[in-house]
């Protein structure tokens, strides 16, 4: 964030690589797919790891809203979500990979639920399908 911003929700393109070398948050577009072969679109965050607290995930349901597949240290509930989301569960596991950006390699990974740290001293993490 910089003086140029409202608050923490302001997002815009990333103009150049240098800008993400100087430790921005990148989001980047990502393709997530249903066992069903649905197609669905959102964004992660670029990260060199692959742990899903810090790509969180998070996937647009048509004009319904979005399902954020990362509670951090609260258990997210599927019940949370209006039935128009909660019919992203019955698609489960969900696959997802993200575009290349600035020569970033892209991020993929399946999903098998909704994630939470379980035990957060230990680093657990635990999953509600």
């Amino acid at each position: 964030m910089d003086d140029t911003v409202q608050n923490e929700l302001t997002v815009r393109p990333v103009p150049s690589r240098e800008v993400i070398e100087a430790d921005f948050q990148i989001i980047v577009r990502t393709v997530f797919e249903g066992k069903d072969g649905s197609r669905y679109v959102g964004y992660v965050y670029w990260r060199a790891s692959d742990h899903i607290g810090d790509l969180q995930p998070v996937v647009f349901v048509g004009t319904a809203g979005c399902v954020t597949f990362w509670g951090g240290m609260f258990q997210p509930a599927w019940s949370a979500y209006p039935s128009e989301l909660q019919a992203l569960r019955l698609v489960l596991p969900v696959s997802f990979t993200s575009e290349v950006l600035f020569e970033l390699s892209a991020i993929s990974g399946v999903l098998e639920g909704l994630y939470y740290f379980q035990n957060v001293e230990d680093g657990i993490v635990g999953v509600v399908a």
